[in-house]
């Protein structure tokens, strides 16, 4: 077991990097020092495992949330589909120089990255050029956005999609991981929030947004009747011209399930 005050400010730093409030770093302080006290091991890359479920929640909303609203397939989502998709993540550590994947390997995982550097780089398999295309992945960053695409199509996992790019730790890197199974899970209990084809919003394609969020709002638990729906017709959305952020600001108030508004509480 590394020395006690080493551990505690290895703590403290990792706390305090990834901007935990004074309340969890109480919380955290006080679950090492239980099991310090009962001669237990504690992880300090890993201190998930000895907190309640509701603050492994926190902490993985509070790390990730973020980079999950940069996906693209996710940035209009509702936040109860993005809490569903931070409880399947589970903490991963890599290190340094170590491959996530290979190109040409199954891309069975979202990579959320929340310590370290990555590169991601493919090349043209020519020996002589040695070209390559290099991105850097930091902090905040994510990879596998193909995974969404293949979870929202009803494919299998005989299907999943092959890595065009290798993935290799620079540093050593703490990240988030969304396992295939587990995205394909929040899919398919969420299905009405989630299109692959979600288009842009513009003036040119308003009738495509207007019947996804209607379908959006018809979701199998609310139960309502046909007779009901036709009593209560939706709303109609008058386009001015105001342009994109008119037709954004419209969506927003007319269907606020998938179109939530980012100054919301």
């Amino acid at each position: 077991m590394k020395d006690r005050e080493k551990m505690m400010t290895e703590i403290q730093q990792w706390m305090s990097r990834n901007h935990l409030p004074d309340d969890m770093k109480i919380v955290i302080i006080e679950k090492v020092g239980q099991k310090l006290e009962e001669n237990k091991d504690v992880h300090v890359e890993n201190l998930l495992p000895i907190l309640s479920r509701k603050d492994r929640r926190f902490i993985k909303r509070l790390l990730c949330m973020d980079a999950l609203k940069k996906v693209p397939m996710l940035q209009y989502m509702d936040e109860s589909v993005l809490n569903k998709i931070c409880d399947n993540l589970k903490p991963v550590f890599y290190t340094e120089n170590s491959y996530v994947i290979r190109a040409g390997e199954p891309l069975d995982l979202m990579l959320f990255n929340t310590e370290g550097i990555i590169w991601t780089y493919t090349t043209d398999g020519s020996v002589k050029s040695g070209s390559s295309i290099t991105k850097y992945l930091s902090k905040g960053d994510f990879y596998g956005k193909e995974l969404l695409s293949w979870a929202s199509s009803n494919k299998s996992f005989s299907d999943l999609p092959i890595s065009a790019q290798n993935v290799k730790c620079h540093t050593k890197v703490e990240a988030f991981s969304l396992m295939a199974k587990d995205l394909k899970a929040v899919v398919s209990k969420f299905r009405w929030h989630i299109s692959k084809d979600l288009p842009n919003l513009n003036r040119n394609n308003a009738h495509q947004l207007e019947k996804l969020a209607l379908s959006s709002q018809r979701s199998p638990r609310l139960n309502r009747s046909d007779k009901y729906i036709k009593r209560n017709s939706s709303p109609q959305l008058t386009i001015d011209e105001g342009g994109e952020n008119s037709l954004e600001l419209g969506y927003q108030r007319l269907y606020p399930v998938v179109f939530p508004r980012s100054d919301a509480s």
